[in-house]
């Protein structure tokens, strides 16, 4: 996950602070910091959903007793 998602993130002031950036990589794009929040959260769900088992949630646990992610 670090490597194809937080290694790429770039964080600017501003969509403006963003344009030399944008101007020398093309393929690049600017999205407020909720919606990449919003797009690393996905990314992440999505590959721990693929990699761990559903183990139960432990009582007053939201995650299981060995920390892997509840069923939803």
């Amino acid at each position: 996950m670090r490597s194809a998602f937080c290694n790429q993130v770039l964080f600017f002031a501003s969509a403006e602070a963003a344009q030399p950036w944008l101007d020398t990589h093309p393929g690049g794009s600017v999205v407020p910091v909720a919606e990449a929040y919003r797009l690393g959260t996905a990314m992440t769900e999505a590959l721990l959903d693929e990699t761990l088992p559903a183990q139960p949630a432990a009582p007053g646990m939201g995650a299981g007793a060995e920390g892997h992610r509840a069923e939803k």
